[in-house]
């Protein structure tokens, strides 16, 4: 019991160091810190549809979101879109 207690006790503390030196490195991020991409907006269209817009630096892009594919609606970029 105590043998299987330390072994879990490892792999946490293994689990816990690795997130750090990602986080460090920027390897489970960008620069920054912040995301790079960011769901500005949803809209459900009934069932699992919808529509989601999607910024990526200083692009805008319309999702058409199904359970089995995701299609490019349409693309901008913020100044271009009426609020």
């Amino acid at each position: 019991m105590l043998g299987t207690v330390l072994a879990l006790a490892f792999v946490l503390a293994l689990a816990w160091i690795l997130l750090r030196i990602l986080q460090r490195t920027g390897i489970a991020q960008n620069r920054s810190g912040k995301a790079t991409l960011q769901v500005v907006q949803q809209i459900s269209l009934g069932g699992r549809e919808r529509v989601a817009l999607v910024r990526h630096g200083d692009r805008e892009y319309l999702l058409g979101v199904t359970p089995h594919q995701v299609q490019l609606l349409s693309e901008c970029t913020p100044q271009a879109r009426e609020p």
